[in-house]
């Protein structure tokens, strides 16, 4: 082809550069940096449940609200906060395959009343703590396939010590914020389960040591391939990365048809 468009998402575009592997690129496609499936970024989503008002209760689900008052505090980058959608009915939670969806299950329907009258009705907000690029925070090909034979990746993730005392801070400044109303803490960003914001594997910048795309995405060793999901993000700032993967494949694109199909 002309010129290749990789947009596979930050773990599956890694994963196929990875597996391309040859005598020309024994680490694999565009990866003589060896920073390919490195920096994997993700976001520390804590979410709180409150209650703004006594007797009332939130039924739909709520995603208009947004602030960043806490995004740069002190002199340190914290995130953003907005509203999550809604807690789930309790049939989703019986309904899961694992151990707990099997306890609720035998539990009820005692449970559902106390579920029903103490964890529902509340505004549910996301905290959103912005992880930096690490080396040593990376997605890699599966030793072993799948049981239907499709390839598997594994993941490496920890939490740094910046992240960490971002996140304390963070969260400090944020229940200070909501100590007048009742609210309830339901997920921690601790938890490594998050991957809705995955980015950096592939990141771009000016020098092909350390970056695998150069300024307008395309593989610095590749003349011809571009990659244009959030693997490119050589950040991943404390927001929801959406309309950037879109204002950036828009950039892509128009240099594209300038650089190759302008003829």
């Amino acid at each position: 082809a002309k010129v290749v468009v990789l947009a596979a998402g930050a773990l599956a575009t890694p994963l196929l550069l990875l597996n391309s592997r040859s005598g020309q690129w024994p680490r694999g496609l565009a990866n003589g940096s060896d920073y390919v499936g490195r920096n994997l970024m993700r976001h520390l989503l804590d979410t709180f449940e409150v209650w703004p008002h006594s007797g009332h209760k939130i039924t739909a689900a709520n995603k208009e609200i947004g602030l960043n008052d806490f995004y740069l505090w002190e002199g340190q980058k914290h995130g953003t906060v907005q509203s999550f959608g809604a807690i789930p009915p309790m049939q989703w939670l019986t309904n899961r395959p694992d151990w707990r969806g099997k306890a609720l299950r035998l539990m009820s329907p005692a449970v559902r009343q106390v579920y029903t009258r103490f964890f529902t009705g509340g505004l549910l907000l996301a905290a959103m703590t912005e992880d930096l690029p690490y080396l040593d925070n990376r997605v890699l090909p599966s030793d072993r396939p799948s049981l239907d034979g499709r390839q598997r990746l594994r993941i490496r993730y920890r939490l740094h010590p910046s992240e960490i005392e971002r996140r304390a801070a963070f969260l400090r400044q944020l229940k200070a914020v909501l100590q007048p109303f009742r609210h309830l803490s339901v997920g921690s960003g601790e938890a490594n389960a998050n991957l809705g914001h995955v980015c950096g594997t592939c990141r771009f910048g000016t020098d092909p040591k350390t970056s695998v795309l150069d300024p307008q995405n395309r593989a610095h060793e590749v003349a011809n391939l571009y990659v244009v999901d959030t693997s490119f993000f050589p950040s991943s700032a404390g927001l929801n990365p959406s309309l950037t993967v879109a204002a950036n494949a828009l950039r892509v694109a128009e240099h594209l048809n300038q650089a190759h199909f302008s003829d």
